[in-house]
């Protein structure tokens, strides 16, 4: 994707027509403690990033009201509770279901 193609996608909505708005604000979250974070920061690599980026574009459509919507959800739903393995009690991947179509939100 050209650069222009990414800075087009940034502004595009994170929520299709006729969703919800969201129920709530987030509380903000206090990193205290650096020797952990700075122990993780080199952990991200590039081929990970791209598999994910590969797999989303996967989809024939990510369309809210399709079937490939609905896999799409699905398939994120899994790729995020799998970096939960640790099943930290203060982290939670839910899906948030909706009225009027079947994909789910994703919540992490």
């Amino acid at each position: 994707m050209s650069t222009a193609g990414w800075q087009s996608a940034s502004r595009r909505p994170l929520a299709p027509r006729g969703a919800p708005p969201l129920a709530r604000e987030w509380p903000a979250q206090l990193v205290d403690n650096a020797a952990a974070v700075n122990a993780l920061l080199p952990q991200p690599q590039a081929g990970n990033l791209l598999g994910t980026i590969e797999g989303m574009a996967a989809f024939q459509s990510r369309r809210y009201n399709s079937s490939h919507g609905v896999n799409a959800s699905d398939w994120l739903f899994a790729k995020w509770q799998a970096l939960n393995t640790s099943m930290r009690r203060n982290v939670r991947v839910t899906q948030v279901a909706h009225t009027g179509f079947n994909q789910k939100s994703v919540s992490f």
